[in-house]
């Protein structure tokens, strides 16, 4: 497989041991290496019924489509993401494969530059990761390219553009009110209330 374990995109991997698995675990990550070996980062059997392909943003679609209509990939079981050093990592988690047997977990980790970060929509493949994009969205600023509704989904209508919890240069100080702010102040005027301070950081690997 094209550049397994290589440089900067080792594997996670590392300690997954494919001796003794279960034949339905081993044809699901036989055929993905048959369709995307030739492409994929690594594509590797973890444990029984978990399977991990590493690709780049482009192949993205492609993987998505292959689980769907050759693997019956029933839904995405959950989406995040991870904000590494030289990249984030976008990470599909992938199940039902199989009607009636026992769940073929895979999972789908996509590697994502630092710079403009973005990869395409997969809704209109799993309609149900609909949410799950906006939430990458808005905690990691990772663009969901022709997302069908890229509204905010869980922080406030005004919080500050650019800031984005789940990144590593990202952090906020909780400036509390005390009890004096609260009771002592000036006649016709409101007690002071509680403000984030937001900050970003440069002095993390993955600052930007």
């Amino acid at each position: 497989m094209a550049g397994q374990g290589e440089g900067p995109y080792g594997s996670v991997l590392k300690d997954a041991d494919e001796g003794g698995l279960d034949k339905r675990t081993l044809r699901v990550r036989d055929r993905l290496r048959a369709r995307f070996g030739g492409k994929a980062r690594e594509i590797v059997a973890q444990r029984h019924r978990r399977v991990w392909i590493t690709i780049d943003v482009p192949g993205l679609s492609p993987v998505m489509m292959f689980l769907r209509d050759k693997l019956d990939s029933g839904h995405v079981s959950t989406l995040t993401a991870r904000d590494g050093e030289d990249r984030y990592e976008v990470l599909y988690f992938m199940s039902g494969f199989g009607k009636g047997k026992p769940n073929i977990n895979v999972t789908v980790r996509v590697l994502v530059p630092h710079e403009r970060p973005s990869v395409p929509t997969i809704t209109k493949i799993f309609p149900g990761a609909e949410l799950y994009e906006r939430e990458l969205m808005e905690l990691f600023g990772i663009e969901v390219l022709d997302h069908p509704d890229p509204r905010h989904l869980i922080l406030p209508e005004d919080w500050p553009e650019g800031n984005y919890p789940l990144r590593k240069d990202w952090e906020y100080k909780w400036e509390r009110a005390t009890p004096d702010d609260l009771t002592a102040c000036p006649s016709g005027t409101s007690p002071k209330e509680p403000e984030f301070v937001i900050r970003r950081r440069t002095d993390v690997p993955g600052g930007r």
